[in-house]
């Protein structure tokens, strides 16, 4: 019998004459399924201490309902995830030196069930919302610690909101939007608490959020530049109406008639302007009434356009969407 091929963990025989360790394996997730469950893995046993274990895209590995998975040993024990590994209301112990775990750009870290922990060594790791790459849990630290991460629509803004646990080597957040979930252009950054073990509450107000649906998601930069992107939310951007500045039947078609309400008085005069995100003029004109209608052009391009109406004391701005 090859005696290699029976030591495939991390482990010590000890003989009269001398003792022996070996390494553990390289050990990869093949199919959807349960962490205890010997044919989830390709070696056709469970990850043991010492081995180098990997998620790969594309697939699920569960963490079963108060299972504590029990990795601690001698050796180094790496985790890499760039599938899903979801724990159930359950824990993984590992070393709180050497061991990792390691989340890829695909890979995402799930507590289903409420809250969950991947616990270290004398200093459990709470992971109350989603986990995903790229970023390592090392040290017996996540960099961040979030509770949640939140957005809601009011008048016309999109208010975000995010409270952190505690934080480590924290430098400062990103706040990021998208249209199609797939594609986000950075909107904001925020200074971190550097390291903190006390929760910490933030909110930013995007004043110029698109109309519709839009995405925003949340990254955590550390001091020496690694980042962490957490899990994206939606926000639906329903209100039409900016201050006291209403667009009737917004969003509107190439054609259509567009109608404006005004808070002004009937006998105030105003001044309306029409410009498109890169600044060009499209409409400029003067009425006295609380209310301004105009047809839009067929050669209009669609997109998104801000409305200004304006008097000698006041200015109020609004957003047209053209399809």
């Amino acid at each position: 019998m090859n005696f290699f091929k029976v030591c495939f963990t991390a482990c010590s025989l000890s003989f009269i004459m001398f003792s022996f360790t070996c390494q553990g394996a390289d050990i990869t997730a093949i199919t959807d399924g349960s962490w205890l469950s010997t044919s989830t893995w390709d070696l056709g046993r469970m990850p043991a201490s010492g081995d180098n274990i990997l998620v790969p895209n594309g697939l699920t590995v569960e963490v079963p309902f108060l299972e504590n998975i029990d990795l601690t040993g001698p050796e180094t024990t790496i985790i890499t995830v760039l599938g899903v590994l979801d724990f159930q209301f359950a824990n993984i112990t590992i070393n709180s030196t050497n061991d990792q775990i390691i989340v890829g750009t695909t890979g995402s870290i799930e507590p289903t069930g409420g809250f969950s922990f991947d616990s270290f060594l004398n200093n459990p790791v709470l992971i109350t919302n989603s986990v995903t790459g790229p970023a390592t849990i090392e040290n017996g630290t996540l960099p961040i610690v979030l509770l949640y991460f939140e957005g809601y629509e009011s008048e016309g803004l999109v208010y975000l909101q995010w409270e952190s646990a505690s934080e480590t080597n924290n430098d400062y957040y990103s706040i990021e939007r998208s249209l199609d979930g797939l594609d986000y252009e950075p909107i904001a950054t925020m200074k971190g608490m550097a390291n903190s073990t006390q929760s910490k509450l933030y909110s930013y107000t995007d004043k110029t959020p698109y109309f519709g649906r839009s995405y925003y998601r949340l990254k955590q930069t550390d001091f020496d530049g690694t980042s962490e992107t957490f899990k994206p939310i939606s926000v639906e951007l329903t209100s039409l109406m900016d201050g006291k500045l209403t667009i009737a039947s917004n969003p509107v078609r190439k054609g259509d008639k567009v109608r404006i309400i005004t808070s002004a008085n009937n006998n105030e005069i105003l001044t309306i302007s029409i410009h498109n995100m890169l600044g060009e003029v499209i409409l400029n004109d003067q009425f006295i009434n609380s209310k301004y209608e105009f047809i839009l052009k067929d050669n209009i391009k669609s997109g998104m356009y801000f409305v200004t109406v304006s008097s000698i004391n006041s200015k109020e701005v609004a957003r047209l969407i053209v399809k």
